[in-house]
């Protein structure tokens, strides 16, 4: 019966890698909005990395009901965009010569 259940109810269970690209998206508008923010303060942006606070992340990460994001952090879509200071308890994106997030290889 459970696998049964399973089979029928498959498309609607969320797996790793859509829970994944919901956490990449939600860190890509954060950083978005931090871009604008420093755009608008000093009226351009440098191609730099851009810091964001690790628990405002997790904060937004558990509006979405995802509370463990130790696999995320490990993930390959995280390590080849972000990078997790854990002593500062930052996340860097991690940004291009052209002032754009790095996008990951397929």
């Amino acid at each position: 019966a459970k696998r049964a259940m399973r089979e029928k109810f498959s498309r609607y269970l969320a797996r790793p890698t859509d829970l994944h690209e919901l956490l990449a998206h939600l860190l890509r508008g954060m950083i978005s909005s931090q871009v604008e923010y420093q755009t608008k303060i000093v009226g351009h942006f440098e191609a730099q990395d851009v810091e964001i606070s690790q628990a405002d992340f997790e904060h937004q990460a558990e509006e979405h009901d995802v509370y463990d994001l130790q696999d995320f952090y490990r993930s390959k879509l995280f390590t080849q965009n972000f990078v997790l200071d854990r002593r500062k308890r930052t996340i860097v994106g991690k940004f291009g010569a052209a002032g754009k997030e790095t996008q990951p290889t397929p």
